[in-house]
């Protein structure tokens, strides 16, 4: 019959399971003409070696292979063996008188990664020591299945006797071991018990050399009759969800979903929607991976679903998962469903299991603690510890750093789908919302659980819960502001202020949180609003911390930003009482700072020294508190030239800046320290310092970070000659100091501008620079900038054949900077007795 060779391959390739595809890479047959065969297209192949060599690769035994032979009307391997020609007789080697069974599944055609769990099943299942035993356990959906498949394949040729395949949720104990003796031809039914059957298989199996794979085990006793005797010679790979008291002792490996940095979430969408696309849309696909969690069977349900559509339809299934309420409504595709492969978990645990895992969706998708487990369940301590050791054996919850757990993202939305009510939502609320007021002030806790305190303030808006919302606030959003996440912090607390919750206390505090926020944003204007609203408010309800906190930050507003420095020490003069009749040790450190910074601006350095170390006595210079006056102690140091000091506390600064995520003080630290190494001649040093310094001004958008890093890079490109990439630095500086109104910063970029001009032999431009520089340093009350630009004009002078002008503007320097013992008093000293010593020169270009 013209059918026949189509019926007996097609018999073949079912037994097999490999696909037409594969069975091409594996003998070496074009898959075209595997098909061709397949469909019947071709029924009488006129070469009789594609044939042999598919029944190979198929594993056929000779009689199998003769009927393959037959169908196609050529001779058997017998006579095969004595007509073919020398070169075609390895093909036809001693062929096995019975096939070895290969029970497993198709392997997955876009299955990847997992080179290292390969390389380490591998290395244990081929250990060659008897009856070689791992487990593999993972989550639903991770891919145990697949990955014990590519094995099965893989390892084939290692296991002469055969690959033996059970899924142990879908089938009993007696049926998989007479399956399991029917694959070599014995006949187990009489043996109706299943230790008699099992004692009769383990017998039979006990000389060969097999691979046996017991997939989706739900517990021991489902695989405790199945294993072969332990003096054997075999391997044998569990997969389950759950670790299995059976195999303990036994090596045991966990499988979870792909790394977000392996780039296999990435190389699976490539195997289902093609390289070409991937590479087109691969920003839009990371984000699709994020949103999944990286978990293969979601990535492969999704890659299905965008097989062979535009980038547009990708963009808007990316949307409505992001958006959904139910997106794991989604992530279904014919038999595929990620909620069916969660319930099958789900439906193993306990009632009480079940409740416990359900209330954990309450929680934001970050790693938890036990604690906040406990509350949010409303269940003891003890008895959560208990849960969450269960749920972590069962591969429905990762372990975390410190003791903590984390829900897959898909998880975590599937137990929110299973809460009752929002009684653990509420509970989750307070929780947090009293963790962040008891931890006020103590940076490391609030940012250790800063997701979570940031899902409670979403969660408290939305049901509401206006009373854990403010406590919960308050407390979190000086770290905001710190890490320089202005945005978030300006939600939630325009959300309070709008919205008018709180107490007067915390409606005042709220509006500082405002100002604070406007102000670092570079609107003074609009900062002062906020904080002169809150001052009546406080001085209405006589909260002396309050009251202080808003006259330290008017202080700033006048000083920091127009340069109005009798005005700032009024305020801060006026703020010092009511911390000290508040107690309150944070706000006096933050005025006798101020004071500092008001002292220093104005020349009187000796004055700044003295607030700042009267700040440092109160706590020490390594709490929180103190991080600006420890820089800024460091500023001093290095402008008086004391190179070690600086240094010390620069160093010191960062440190805590890092540990503490305070973005401001360690992008300004190091800018400081760069320009450290700038005059200490170590310029690949600043270099890396000043990188850093700027990428975290722009990454948190604050002008003065900005700023300040841009002046000091642009005296580093000038120290290497780089004028073309100075000046544009200064002009984005002085973009930004205007349009932020920082005074102080406005004149130190035209002092640099000037010196610029001045490098470049530009004498009229410096001229201009740096009598604009003066004039807006005397105009502010800023002695150190007048007295490093008169230097500079003083050079500009004589450069211009000046001398008496030189003369006088390098006196006029040396009388502010030589009481200031500032760094640049020694070069203006020398410059004046080069002045004295160098007659006027002819030539105006000639210094």
């Amino acid at each position: 019959m013209p059918a026949e060779l189509q019926d007996i391959l097609g018999r073949y390739l079912q037994r097999s399971h490999y696909s037409a595809g594969q069975l091409a890479a594996r003998s070496g047959v074009p898959k075209r003409t595997i098909i061709n065969w397949q469909t019947g297209r071709v029924s009488k192949p006129h070469q009789w070696q594609g044939l042999v060599q598919i029944a190979a690769a198929l594993n056929l035994d000779e009689m199998e292979t003769n009927q393959l032979l037959s169908a196609a009307d050529h001779p058997p391997l017998a006579t095969l063996r004595h007509t073919a020609a020398p070169a075609a007789q390895p093909l036809l080697a001693p062929w096995p008188a019975t096939a070895a069974p290969f029970q497993a599944i198709p392997a997955l055609p876009y299955f990847v990664g997992r080179e290292e769990l390969i390389h380490q099943l591998t290395t244990q299942l081929l250990a060659g020591q008897p009856t070689a035993i791992c487990q593999l356990h993972g989550m639903g959906g991770a891919g145990k299945t697949s990955l014990a498949a590519y094995l099965a394949y893989h390892l084939r040729p290692h296991f002469p006797d055969g690959v033996l395949w059970a899924r142990l949720d879908a089938s009993d104990t007696l049926t998989i071991l007479s399956h399991f003796a029917a694959a070599y031809g014995e006949d187990v039914s009489p043996h109706t018990e299943i230790e008699s059957r099992a004692s009769a298989v383990r017998a039979m199996l006990a000389p060969k050399r097999f691979l046996m794979v017991l997939d989706n085990a739900e517990n021991s006793g489902q695989i405790r009759p199945l294993l072969p005797a332990s003096t054997g010679h075999a391997a044998v790979l569990v997969t389950s969800r759950q670790e299995l008291s059976a195999l303990d002792g036994f090596p045991r490996f966990s499988l979870e979903s792909f790394s977000p940095t392996s780039g296999d979430s990435l190389a699976l969408f490539s195997r289902l929607i093609g390289p070409a696309r991937v590479q087109e849309w691969q920003t839009l696909l990371l984000t699709l991976a994020d949103l999944l969690g990286h978990l293969p069977l979601a990535l492969a349900i999704a890659g299905g679903q965008l097989h062979g559509r535009t980038q547009r339809h990708a963009q808007n299934y990316v949307e409505h998962l992001q958006q959904t309420a139910a997106p794991l409504d989604a992530l279904t595709r014919d038999d595929q469903s990620v909620r069916l492969t969660f319930a099958a978990s789900y439906r193993t645990l306990s009632p009480a299991l079940r409740h416990f895992l359900a209330t954990l969706g309450a929680l934001g998708r970050a790693d938890f603690s036990t604690t906040a487990a406990a509350a949010v369940a409303d269940v003891p301590v003890p008895t959560a510890e208990q849960y969450l050791t269960t749920l972590l054996q069962r591969s429905l919850l990762q372990p975390a750093l410190a003791s903590r757990y984390v829900l897959h993202p898909l998880l975590h939305t599937y137990a929110r789908e299973h809460m009752a009510n929002d009684q653990p939502q509420r509970r989750m609320v307070t929780f947090f919302a009293h963790y962040a007021d008891e931890n006020t002030g103590n940076r490391e806790q609030l940012i250790a659980e800063l997701a979570h305190i940031t899902h409670a303030l979403q969660t408290a808006q939305q049901i509401p819960l206006p009373s854990e919302f403010m406590r919960a606030l308050l407390a979190i959003t000086p770290i905001w502001q710190a890490q320089g996440d202005l945005p978030t912090a300006a939600l939630y607390m325009e959300t309070a202020y709008h919205a008018q919750w709180g107490t007067p206390a915390e409606q005042a505090q709220n509006l500082a949180g405002l100002g604070r926020n406007h102000w670092y944003l570079g609107q003074p204007e609009q900062s002062q609003q906020y904080h002169e609203a809150g001052l009546a408010l406080a001085t209405a309800i006589g909260h002396d911390a309050l009251q202080s906190s808003f006259l330290i930050n008017l202080g700033t507003i006048q000083g920091y930003n127009y340069g109005r420095y009798a005005e700032a020490e009024a305020y801060l003069q006026r703020a010092l009482p009511h911390a000290r009749a508040a107690a309150h040790t944070g706000n006096m450190v933050h005025c006798l700072n101020a004071l500092g910074n008001t002292a220093y601006e104005q020349g009187r350095w000796p004055q700044a020294a003295d607030y700042w170390r009267e700040g440092l006595a109160l706590v020490g210079e390594t709490q929180p508190v103190t991080l600006h006056i420890v820089r800024n102690l460091g500023v001093l140091a290095l402008s008086q030239g004391h190179f070690g000091e600086a240094d010390h506390y620069l160093q010191r600064a960062i440190q805590l800046a890092r540990t503490l995520q305070y973005q401001e003080l360690m992008s300004t630290a190091l800018s400081e320290l760069g320009r450290l190494y700038i005059l200490q001649g170590q310029l690949s040093v600043a270099k890396l310092k000043l990188e850093e310094a700027l990428a975290i001004g722009r990454k948190i958008n604050q002008p003065e970070t900005i700023a300040l890093a841009l002046i000091n890079t642009s005296i580093l490109e000038l120290a290497e000659h780089n004028y073309a990439t100075s000046a544009a630095l200064l002009a984005e500086a002085e973009q930004l100091t205007q349009e932020a109104s920082i005074a102080w910063l406005a004149a130190n970029v035209l002092c640099q501008q000037g010196e610029l001009a001045l490098a470049q032999g530009a004498w009229a431009m410096a001229h201009d620079y740096l009598t604009q520089a003066i004039e807006q340093a005397q105009a502010q009350g800023m002695p150190e900038i007048e007295g490093v630009s008169l230097l500079l004009l003083a050079r500009t002078t004589a450069a211009l054949n000046q001398p008496d002008h030189a003369q006088t503007y390098a006196q006029q320097s040396l009388n502010i900077l030589g009481p200031l013992q500032h760094i640049q008093a020694a070069e203006v000293r020398d410059f004046l007795a080069l002045l004295s010593t160098t007659p006027p020169s002819p030539n105006p270009h000639q210094t």
